[in-house]
């Protein structure tokens, strides 16, 4: 009898609770409920970063995907986006714990994802981007070549397929810098580095200054200039390595997991330079976020 939705997230998974509580087993609504209450869990996941709910999302989602009637005339559209979001879960997890076996589990949900994407529909770009992603990822945790062999040409598809005025387009253009740097890394061909650090820029240049997202983005154009100088021994592309990731260790408005790998980075980059001083600074301020770390689950 009250009014939905409710005006709190905690109010409203816990209302979402008691709904699933009393439902009956046949009911047909039963697939979105559990697929709203895991969206929902996923949200509050994401604003206070514990682990707490992780569990239970996967669980919700997976049973919403698995009560799912085909028949149902939403089906192509519901079932798309209920796999998205769990590729999406086992991608944030396999990301921060460097899980090959959670990556693959994400690789899955968005190949299944995909074919309710065909060329054309709006949610295909984000699906192809997160696929791409979660194939890099997996590559930097198990070296498989042809991992990135297939992550570069879906993540052009992806930013190919994005709107130039779609607040995504910035992280989608971050996520191909990523894989054309890990690529070169294999090749060594100069044009791919220079085309990740030129793709990188650009979406640097689209981001809002105070985006959470703005840590990352730093980061990986940082780690394109320090393949260039591992590369070259360029003493300029060192200095614009340690310049792009001091300022991701330094973006406040991002996640702290975001920004304690770069300084991390910058400290190891300096001290193999022998800038022992400018090492020690940041290493010292990435020991200062490990506390952080801690409290979120992340250590």
């Amino acid at each position: 009898g009250k009014p939905w939705p409710p005006t709190g997230l905690d109010e409203r998974i816990a209302r979402l609770r008691k709904v699933l509580e009393r439902a009956p087993p046949d009911a047909a609504y039963l697939s979105a409920l559990h697929g709203e209450l895991g969206v929902a869990l996923w949200e509050r996941f994401q604003r206070e970063g514990s682990y707490q709910d992780i569990g239970e999302v996967i669980d919700h989602l997976t049973t919403a995907i698995s009560l799912a009637d085909p028949r149902d005339p939403a089906h192509s559209r519901d079932g798309g986006g209920l796999l998205l979001n769990l590729g999406t879960v086992f991608l944030t997890i396999g990301e921060r714990t460097h899980s090959a076996e959670t990556l693959a589990s994400a690789i899955d949900a968005f190949r299944q994802a995909l074919k309710f994407f065909p060329p054309g529909d709006d949610g295909r770009p984000l699906c192809l981007s997160n696929l791409g992603m979660a194939l890099q990822f997996r590559h930097v945790v198990t070296g498989t070549l042809s991992d990135i062999t297939e992550a570069v040409p879906v993540l052009r598809e992806a930013v190919r397929d994005t709107s130039g005025l779609d607040p995504s387009r910035p992280g989608r253009l971050t996520n191909l810098c990523m894989a054309l740097n890990s690529s070169f890394r294999l090749t060594h061909d100069p044009t791919e580095l220079d085309e990740a650090i030129e793709v990188g820029q650009t979406a640097l240049t689209t981001l809002p200054l105070d985006s959470v997202h703005r840590a990352r983005l730093l980061a990986n154009v940082g780690g394109c200039f320090e393949s260039r100088f591992n590369e070259t021994a360029s003493d300029q592309a060192r200095g614009q390595a340690m310049a792009y990731l001091e300022e991701a260790a330094r973006s406040e408005t991002s996640p702290v997991w975001d920004r304690s790998r770069p300084a991390r980075g910058g400290g190891l980059l300096a001290a193999g330079s022998a800038e022992y001083a400018v090492a020690a600074k940041a290493l010292g301020y990435a020991v200062e976020l490990l506390p952080v770390l801690a409290w979120h689950g992340l250590d």
